[in-house]
């Protein structure tokens, strides 16, 4: 432009090109100080985290100096990066992971969520990519802090998780999710049969409930769970691992009084004695003890049982439930609804199996 201007003084004088030519130095100055400003407020920031370093003597003074250019210079990088993207209107795209939603399961959730709050500047968070980052999370079994740079910040994702497990979301959305894939199969809403059973999971040295299961020899704290004949959980329920399971499974059946359909449950060895008749008392289900055989040696799929057994090895997928690292069980329970949820979602998603013309000569293998 100023080449241009310098071509045409014959037509504008020469106050109107100094002033042109000083309002174009402005504007770039007034550019380079937006990015550079939040540069230099990062690279402090980091020198203020480093200082301790240098006077504990792990950092020397050149190191200090190297520190603080090295930031500043990345945060300017990025800023610019992030600028140029957003100055030219295309939307930067990032590698999916496996964990990550399809439309067609992000529209599932979408309808579960609460909306965003009336007034206020509005929301400017993409929750698709929160609950891909909670997702993902699961999976992995890393910690907040070792989520992804391209998913939202850590401290975004932990509050919208946080606040949807006071608010009672994740349930609902398990909930409907697993009315779904009930109706899918070409059944009733609610369950009228069930299985129990328990696992123990060692604890961290997070603080928390935890107790000593002396069968297992595990320290830390007891999955109850009761699924229906589809795996899919109806109700969970997390103690120390100290609690005996015929005391835990009272506070599942408490847990699922909604089910109003449920007539049978199945369980071991484990749940047999007074608890069979106070089932019947209390809550009006008719308790069956699976007992194994004393005369078979080795692995042998006992009826019902393997149901849930199943449903603790898809749990068994998502790493996060090899420990438990939550605090509060509330958040472990909120863990397990949203995990199940992820493998409803995939299965209401997934194509239709092919069906083949000899598949009745298959029929009696299952």
């Amino acid at each position: 432009p100023i080449h241009a201007l310098l071509h045409r003084r014959g037509q504008m004088s020469t106050t109107a090109i100094v002033f042109l030519v000083l309002g174009i130095v402005v504007a770039m100055m007034v550019v380079v100080v937006a990015l550079l400003v939040p540069a230099v407020q990062q690279a402090r920031a980091a020198a203020q985290r480093t200082q301790s370093k240098r006077a504990s003597g792990n950092l020397s003074g050149i190191g200090y100096r190297f520190a603080f250019c090295e930031t500043a210079a990345w945060g300017v990088l990025e800023l610019l990066a992030t600028r140029r993207s957003s100055m030219s209107g295309a939307a930067v795209q990032r590698r999916s992971y496996n964990t990550d939603l399809t439309d067609g399961q992000w529209e599932m959730v979408e309808r579960e969520l609460p909306a965003a709050p009336e007034g206020g500047r509005g929301r400017t968070v993409d929750l698709r990519e929160v609950v891909n980052a909670v997702l993902y999370r699961l999976r992995t079994g890393c910690s907040w802090e070792m989520l992804p740079h391209d998913f939202p910040p850590k401290s975004t994702v932990y509050e919208y998780h946080s606040r949807w497990i006071k608010d009672g979301t994740w349930e609902r959305l398990h909930n409907a999710l697993r009315v779904a894939v009930r109706k899918q199969d070409g059944r009733e809403a609610t369950a009228s049969a069930a299985i129990i059973d328990s696992q123990s999971a060692k604890t961290t040295e997070t603080r928390g409930e935890r107790g000593y299961d002396a069968g297992k020899k595990i320290k830390g704290r007891k999955r109850h769970i009761l699924v229906d004949t589809l795996g899919l959980l109806i109700a969970v329920v997390i103690t120390a691992a100290c609690v005996q399971d015929r005391d835990g499974a009272r506070l599942v059946f408490e847990e699922a009084r909604m089910e109003n359909r449920l007539k049978k449950v199945w369980a071991d060895g484990g749940y047999q004695g007074k608890l069979v008749a106070a089932t019947l008392q209390e809550f009006g289900l008719d308790l069956e003890i699976v007992k194994r055989s004393d005369d078979v040696k080795g692995f042998k799929v006992l009826p019902h049982r393997w149901i849930v057994e199943r449903t603790f090895g898809w749990l068994g997928r998502y790493r996060i439930f090899c420990r438990e690292h939550e605090a509060l069980n509330t958040t472990s329970k909120a863990d397990i609804h949203s995990a199940m949820s992820h493998v409803m979602l995939r299965r209401l998603t997934q194509p239709p199996k092919p069906v083949f013309e000899n598949e009745h000569l298959l029929a009696h293998i299952a």
